[in-house]
């Protein structure tokens, strides 16, 4: 019993003085470590650690305490017991996290290139954040240089050193920019995508008709433009409606010049523009804004005079109006008008004046990161109407220069006028004649944008 005391009395001595020394290195806020220093942490007070918290490492005796990365001490109880806890991964922040500058190595329609590979822990599907150091102008006309976050880019391909990311639509990067993983607030809006300015559009149209009813007749109705989008301003060429057609009873056109532009920004646009609209020289009858009869005395006393009335025009001066609700790349609504200018000087009364030409409007829903699908139609006097429900995507790129798009649209359109039959019998007298084309239709419709 004598030596089992003695043996017992100096196997605690040790363990003693080892818990008073790390009682000790707790007052002076200390850990000392035969491997690397570990980082000193406040002891956490308050409610009891769950089950589910970060992993903790219990050490006793004479054990060696090693610390490393993320580690961080938190408590040392009396009889000498440290604990040690992780400390926890951001929940915002993408894993892993790349200890180094990511730099972008190469540019495409819609994709860039960074240095950053499965050797650094990429996967597909990660997404990365795009800065860039500029200058910010403030509303007090103070600059200063700041970081900005100008694009989120989501890996789609991967190699051991590098990866190729997609560019979210509205998002734009240069050589320079710099990369991070991206943070949960770091997004990009289907719905209200930043704004591309300094680039251009060409965009073509066409749905073909058939001369349903007839025969030996065709034609189409189709919208052409070509924009350009400044810092906030844009201006462009447009062609719509422009409507043609061959029958055996005659031919058809009815189409609009137009030169426009105006003020352009992230949520929506107005613009106004003039040019020339023409349909068919030989078809008086297409431009009727209003017509009927009004009664006028005689001055006799007897029954009033039915004078017959209406207006016409072949080809005239027009002006347009144009607006965009939503950002242009996302949900938005557009709305266009044509107003043509009508001469009706008969030498007595000058009644001349704008009448109403026709409105077109389109919705557009975006569906995907670069797929849209859109409701449109339009019509008016000067002989045309249409109605199709479509679907855009852009097939290369993300609405950027040297981007390409595509759509595909059904519905039906109509364009018409009318042309003068002169009949030469003994008394001549002349009729006027509708010329139609209308039909179901598929159209195609094809973008392209650039920039200088």
């Amino acid at each position: 019993m004598r030596m089992q005391a003695i043996l017992l009395v100096s196997i605690m001595c040790p363990i003693s003085v080892l818990a008073q020394e790390a009682g000790e290195a707790v007052e002076d806020a200390k850990v000392t470590s035969t491997a690397v220093d570990a980082q000193a942490a406040e002891p956490e007070t308050g409610a009891d650690e769950k089950d589910d918290g970060p992993p903790t490492i219990v050490i006793n005796g004479d054990a060696t305490l090693m610390v490393n990365g993320d580690i961080t001490l938190d408590s040392v109880t009396g009889d000498g017991a440290v604990t040690v806890k992780q400390k926890p991964v951001a929940d915002d922040a993408d894993e892993p996290s790349i200890g180094r500058p990511i730099k972008i190595l190469e540019i495409f329609p819609g994709e860039v290139r960074i240095d950053a590979g499965s050797n650094d822990g990429v996967s597909a599907g990660q997404r990365f954040a795009v800065f860039r150091r500029q200058v910010v102008e403030t509303e007090s006309d103070d600059e200063f240089e700041g970081e900005t976050l100008v694009a989120v880019i989501e890996v789609i391909a991967v190699s051991a050193d590098s990866a190729i990311a997609e560019l979210w639509k509205g998002d734009r990067v240069q050589m320079g920019d710099y990369v991070k993983p991206a943070l949960a607030n770091h997004k990009s809006s289907k719905v209200f995508p930043r704004r591309l300015p300094h680039l251009g559009e060409i965009a073509l149209v066409l749905r073909p008709l058939m001369a349903v009813g007839s025969t030996g007749g065709f034609g189409g109705l189709a919208d052409v433009t070509a924009a350009y989008w400044w810092k906030h301003m844009f201006f462009d060429f447009r062609m719509q409606p422009l409507g043609f057609g061959w029958t055996e009873d005659g031919n058809i056109v009815s189409a609009s010049f137009m030169a426009e532009g105006g003020y352009d920004s992230r949520a929506f646009a107005i613009g106004l523009g003039a040019g020339v609209s023409t349909v068919n020289g030989d078809i008086d009858e297409m431009m009727q804004s209003f017509g009927g009869s009004e009664m006028a005395s005689n001055g006799d006393g007897g029954a009033p005079d039915e004078i017959e009335w209406d207006q016409r025009t072949r080809a005239a001066f027009t002006i347009s109006q144009q607006v965009r609700l939503g950002a242009r790349d996302g949900l938005n609504v557009s709305v266009y008008n044509l107003l043509m200018y009508h001469n009706n000087d008969d030498g007595d009364e000058d009644n001349s004046g704008f009448i109403y030409a026709g409105t077109a409007g389109k919705i557009t829903v975006p569906l995907a990161a670069r797929t849209f699908i859109f409701l449109e139609g339009g019509g008016g006097v000067m002989g045309y109407g249409f109605g199709d429900l479509g679907v855009f995507t852009w097939v290369r790129g993300n609405g950027d220069a040297g981007s390409i798009g595509i759509s595909a649209l059904a519905g039906g359109a109509v364009v018409w006028g009318v042309r003068e039959k002169t009949t030469t019998p003994a008394d001549p007298y002349s009729v006027t004649e509708t010329v139609l084309i209308a039909g179901p239709m598929v159209g195609l419709g094809m973008t392209y944008r650039f920039g200088f």
